[in-house]
């Protein structure tokens, strides 16, 4: 049987909104705290015969009527009516009470009227008290719902009811009646804190305070740069505008005055009063009111007196305005003269390296289409060489210059790490330098670009404040015609270069060498290479080595295994390692040889090698499989209408108009070779896909879900826009990481190498059609040696793929195709047999490449050779790893074990153990400032380092005489010498720090330790890692550094620095495996 007790009551009672009413009186407290004694004593039915009822009270009573008859009287519910509204008892202009003191107090009430006929009080004068009661309700309920609003109207409806049920248990927060700073307009409900203010007021930390501005009446505050604070207006008083911050009654001259602010309208644009509209495409500009009311056209449009701007009669030039030389006509709007590309002397159409119809430099206009348009290529066809048109041969460039038509320090393009030059030669040709020469500033004024700046030369000034910039910070040391550097100065070359004081220039390290100081000898290797003292040249390290001493495998100084950083006291990463054979490079058959005569070549072709690289892949995925072969690449998530009109702004109206559906969209059987070629790496180690055994389609389907396949975004060159045009393309990330092979086991896969053999890799346009490829004999070098580096790789848990980028004309076809193959066997002689992921043959590629003649000379050849191109190049190779992982092997506790073990056995110095290069190296390398530092303050607020701001290490630069405020004023830029001095005292105090923290003293640890916590101190703003100071220094005295390392992965700082964990992390581990084999 249903029980109306106060256990239900509780239940209605939570929707009682008595106190975000407002209006509840003493009465009314009364008439609730005794209509709650009722229920407390658990009597059956609720009476109410003592007045004023509240509209909670109300819902309450009739509620629990509904459930049950006998928890009330029908002659109450008939008092009570149908509705709030006909509720005489509700809180209306009549009521009664049985409380005593409340009579009284009614009695002596001037506005309270006893009516003894009826034995009610009553309101003089007074609107019915329940309507107010709602109104006070629906005024609550929009001030706290802006999107849901009520109309404030009294009447208690089925819509009110409703919203009164889906208001909050704990009360509105916000209270629009009666807030206690009378100048605002909305507070809390404790009424005592504001929100928003009343017009001439602005919020100032809760409390409203009255805008200074004149004629103001709504205003905010800002905080400027250097901590100050500006008020601004956001809405001026009626008969007053908003300009410039300001509250006025006219505007000034070249604006239009509408009812809030002060309009000026762009060019292209016209004004209807109210706001600025644009002219017709065709117009440049107009008068309105219609947009095609045109006073001026664009260039290429006929003006027509009342009809505006018509299309240009065919056979008729409308061209008002000639372009310059090298410039074209752009034929979208807004129909400007847009410059060539770089090396076009003339161009149409565009400004891409294909649009070129004349070119500079010397340079030959090639694969010509049938308007004329071509490609300015260099005659050499290669990188950072030039043809010699004396001897016919290639020699190479200045160090300076990435492409170049002599051996002069004059280049056509600068070098990747040059980001400044100095236009010669009418700008056709530049000097290139790492930062502007000295009497030269930058074009820019310090703004960022991805493309090499422009120097221009420096204007003398005699001013005072000039001369003080010269003095303290000085200027760059590089030099350019006639310029010398300053005596004693230190001049800074690039990567890979070092400077030669009698020459005082920059010249060439050895190859793959980093630091050196002389061309005949190298101090720093690139990773992966050690110093070769016999043939005075930096060679490749065994592939278990990430850093060597020596070619062989027990040579290591450091692994590539990430599980294990450090080799054994052998210099053994890896106990299946082995040497690498010698190669001698004389016995290689050049291209010449191979296409000498046909006995020659068959004599030579032999296909046969055993000893190279060799694959045997257990699955061959192709792109023609019906399964994933119309599988498209990318979703709508991914390829985006917005993310066009992002990149291709003037098109933005046409954008709009276009769909998902209309965009070009490639599918698997199209673009997805690369892909299908990692499922074919990742089928050979057994890898799981959802436990499922991996093909190109799950394998889609796990790159689009963790966001490792993404668009980019193109719009084919057309004069006229349409929709069809836009097209998004497929890239996946080249790195996954842990994936699964069964339980406990895991791969990572990534690429770690490549070798471009064409300077135009990237484009659709590789391959030349009826030219030979020259691929030089360093290059074939560089290819051999890396092909016997990854078959010993095949023996270790670091085994090496090969992915050759090919470029050609198929048999048959006239469209060129760039695709991917994967090599699994090494033939010999630059001979390799492919697996195409497009069908199901395997092919033989030659690394050379061949053109039509030569294909067929080849099949001739040998029987054997077959694929599927007419003509083709090899332009790039990629390498991929596969790292293996088992988790079911746990070295770390094996080795604190051994570590925790007692040992009667000598001491071992630490000292002595696992020693790194210098803090100073790895914090800038953690830093990225290993090849410069952030010399000038950039427009994000940082110096030095990307994480340092100025106002941080201001007490340093004071040091210095340096100021941050003046340097961002002066746009100074520091001397290299300058910032490292400055980083040099930053990280004084970060040792200071580290040792504060963690505490401990010089020479107490190695250092690869003093490393790791200085750079976790450094990164963290100079302050300990909190987690870990309780902790650290127990640790640390105990030298069991592989509590160390656990201890670090729970921290915070861990989980915010995930690459600088994981090195440390890493190393920690090596150097406490290095301790405890020793």
């Amino acid at each position: 049987m249903f029980n109306c007790k106060l256990k239900y009551a509780q239940d209605i009672v939570k929707y009682d909104f008595q106190s975000e009413i407002g209006v509840v009186n003493h009465l009314e407290e009364k008439t609730l705290s005794e209509l709650l004694k009722i229920f407390n004593n658990n009597l059956s039915s609720i009476v109410i015969t003592n007045g004023l009822i509240s509209l909670p009270q109300y819902i309450l009573y009739t509620e629990f009527y509904k459930k049950d008859t006998s928890c009330g009287k029908m002659e109450t519910i008939r008092m009570l009516g149908k509705t709030y509204e006909e509720c005489k008892l509700c809180s209306g202009t009549y009521f009664s009470t049985i409380d005593p003191e409340s009579q009284k107090l009614l009695n002596k009430n001037p506005n309270v009227e006893f009516l003894e006929e009826q034995q009610l009080f009553t309101i003089k004068q007074a609107e019915t008290l329940n309507k107010i009661i709602i109104q006070s309700f629906q005024l609550l309920w929009n001030c706290n719902n802006q999107d849901d609003q009520l109309e404030v109207n009294g009447i208690f409806d089925e819509k009110n009811f409703l919203k009164l049920l889906q208001s909050p248990e704990e009360g509105f927060k916000n209270n629009c009646m009666r807030c206690t700073d009378k100048y605002c307009s909305k507070c809390t409900t404790d009424f005592e804190t504001c929100l928003v203010c009343k017009d001439d007021f602005r919020l100032q930390s809760g409390v409203c305070t009255k805008c200074n501005l004149p004629y103001c009446v709504q205003c905010t505050e800002k905080e400027l740069t250097g901590g100050e604070k500006a008020e601004i207006c956001q809405q001026c008083a009626k008969k007053y505008v908003l300009h410039l911050n300001q509250c006025i009654k006219t505007c000034p001259e070249g604006f239009i005055q509408t009812t809030k602010t002060c309009l000026q309208c762009k060019p292209g644009q016209y004004n209807n009063e109210v706001k600025c509209l644009d002219c017709s495409d065709k117009c440049k500009t107009c008068t309105g009111p219609q947009p095609w009311q045109c006073t001026k056209c664009f260039a290429i449009f006929l003006f027509v007196p009342g009809e505006g701007c018509k299309e240009c009669p065919q056979g008729m030039d409308c061209e008002t305005e000639k372009c310059l030389q090298r410039q074209y006509r752009q034929y979208d709007y807004p129909y400007e003269c847009g410059q060539c590309h770089k090396t076009c002397s003339e161009c149409k159409l565009g400004n891409t390296i294909e649009d070129c119809i004349s070119c500079k430099n010397n340079f030959i206009l090639k694969n010509v289409k049938s308007d004329g348009r071509g490609q300015c290529k260099n005659p050499s066809d290669k990188p950072r060489h030039f043809l010699d048109q004396e001897t016919n041969t290639l020699k190479p460039c200045f160090f300076t210059c990435m492409d170049c038509i002599d051996n002069s320090d004059l280049c056509v393009q600068c070098s990747p790490e040059m980001n400044y030059y100095v236009s010669h030669e009418g700008g056709d040709r530049f000097k290139c330098y790492n930062k502007c020469p000295q009497g030269y500033i930058s074009a820019n004024d310090g703004e960022l670009t991805y493309e090499p700046t422009e120097c221009i030369k420096q204007e003398k000034q005699k001013d005072a404040e000039t001369d003080e910039l010269e003095i303290d910070f000085g200027l760059d040391f590089n030099q350019d015609e006639g310029v010398q550097a300053d005596d004693g100065q230190a001049v800074e070359c690039p990567p890979s270069q070092y400077y030669d004081a009698e020459q005082q220039d920059c010249f060439l390290c050895p190859s793959n060498c980093q630091i050196c100081g002389s061309s005949d000898w190298c101090d720093l290797c690139i990773e992966g290479n050690y110093w070769n003292q016999k043939l005075q040249q930096c060679d490749l390290c065994h592939p278990s080595c990430s850093k060597c001493k020596g070619s062989a495998y027990t040579d290591c100084i450091q692994c590539t295994d990430e599980t294990q950083i450090f080799p054994d006291e052998n210099g053994l990463c890896s106990q299946s390692s082995s040497d690498l054979p010698e190669t001698d490079f004389s016995i290689f058959i050049s291209q010449k040889q191979m296409f000498l005569n046909l006995s020659e070549c068959q004599k030579l072709f032999t296909l046969n090698n055993e000893q190279n690289y060799k694959v045997a892949f257990k699955n061959i995925f192709t792109l023609q499989d019906a399964k994933w072969n119309s599988l498209p690449l990318l979703n709508e998530e991914l390829c985006k209408v917005e993310n066009f009109k992002k990149r291709y702004l003037k098109f933005g109206d046409q954008i709009d108009k276009c769909t998902f559906t209309d965009i070009n969209k490639p599918v698997m059987g199209q673009k997805g070779s690369l892909l299908t070629i990692f499922a074919i790496i990742l089928s050979q180690f057994d890898v799981k896909i959802e436990t499922k055994p991996v093909d190109p389609s799950n394998l889609l389907e796990y790159l689009l879900k963790n966001k490792l396949a993404y668009p980019y975004h193109i719009k084919k060159v057309d004069n006229k826009f349409s929709c069809a045009l836009l097209q998004c393309e497929f890239s996946m990330e080249t790195s996954l990481n842990k994936l699964e092979v069964n339980k406990g086991k895991t791969i990572n896969i990534k690429q770690i190498k490549e070798i471009p053999l064409q300077s135009e890799k990237k484009m659709l346009n590789c391959f030349k059609n009826k030219e030979t490829q020259f691929i030089d004999d360093d290059d074939i070098k560089k290819i051999e040696k890396q092909i016997i580096s990854s078959q010993q790789s095949l023996e270790s848990k670091n085994k090496q793929f090969i992915v050759f980028d090919v470029c050609g004309q198929k048999v048959g076809k006239q469209e060129i195709y760039q695709q991917q193959y994967l090599v699994q066997n090494y033939l010999g002689n630059g001979f390799y047999d492919v697996v195409s992921p497009y069908d199901d043959s395997n092919q033989i590629i030659y690394i050379y490449g061949v053109i039509k003649e030569q294909n067929l000379y080849l099949k001739r050849c040998n029987s054997d050779y077959k694929n599927s191109f007419d003509s083709y190049v090899v332009s790039n190779i990629r390498i991929f790893q596969v790292d293996e992982f088992d988790s079911n092997i746990d070295k770390t506790k094996s080795l604190e074990e051994q570590f925790e073990k007692e040992s009667p056995q000598e001491t071992i110095n630490l000292l002595e153990k696992c020693q790194c290069e210098s803090y100073k190296i790895v914090i800038k390398k953690n830093e990225g400032i290993m090849q410069q530092y952030l010399r000038k303050i950039s427009k994000n607020g940082r110096i030095i380092s990307q994480k340092t701001s100025p106002n941080s290490i201001k007490h340093i630069l004071a040091k210095h005489k340096l100021d941050p405020e003046v340097m961002l004023k002066k746009k100074t830029v520091l001397t290299e010498q300058q910032a490292d001095l400055i980083f040099e005292d930053m990280l004084e105090e970060t040792k200071l720090k580290a040792q504060e923290c963690y505490q401990y003293k010089d020479g107490e640890h190695p250092q690869c330790i003093i490393n790791v916590l200085m750079d976790i101190v450094f990164s963290n703003s100079n302050n300990c890692v909190d987690y870990s100071k309780p902790q650290m220094p127990k640790i640390l005295e105990s030298k069991n550094y592989l509590k160390l390392q656990n201890l670090l992965e729970n921290t915070n700082w861990c989980k915010v620095n995930k690459k600088r964990c994981k090195f440390h992390t890493q190393i920690i581990q090596g150097c406490q495996n290095e301790i405890t084999v020793s």
